[in-house]
């Protein structure tokens, strides 16, 4: 629900800065709305950021402190995110109940290098 944007589900690319479509397969985008443990809330909102810490990455460059670090940098890029939706007049909601295995199987996500570690949901 993003003027301009085709619903689906989306990858940001750091190193670009620039969004990238992975699928508008709407049964895939149903399946990630109800893993999350209120279905309703997830399908009303404008947007769902969802940030996946992709472990084989991190223990390379972190070691054994990969996962704690993946952790810390989501709480600090959702601060910002919602701070930027408060400068636009948005509401925001960091949300962490959702059923694991399920969202991740809808995103495509092994659940054991790569899975969901929190979300953060955007409306007006």
């Amino acid at each position: 629900n993003v003027d301009e944007l085709r619903q689906g589900i989306y990858y940001f690319n750091p190193e670009s800065k620039g969004i990238y479509l992975v699928s508008d397969d709407i049964a895939r985008l149903r399946r990630a709305r109800e893993a999350f443990m209120d279905r309703e809330l997830a399908e009303s909102a404008a947007a769902v950021f969802l940030f996946v810490a992709t472990m084989n990455r991190v223990s390379i460059k972190y070691g054994e402190i990969g996962l704690k670090l993946a952790l810390l940098e989501a709480g600090i890029i959702t601060e910002n995110i919602v701070m930027l939706a408060s400068a636009l007049g948005l509401r925001t909601l960091p949300y962490e109940s959702f059923m694991d295995y399920e969202l991740n199987e809808a995103l495509s996500l092994d659940s054991i290098n790569r899975f969901v570690i929190f979300t953060v949901m955007i409306g007006h």
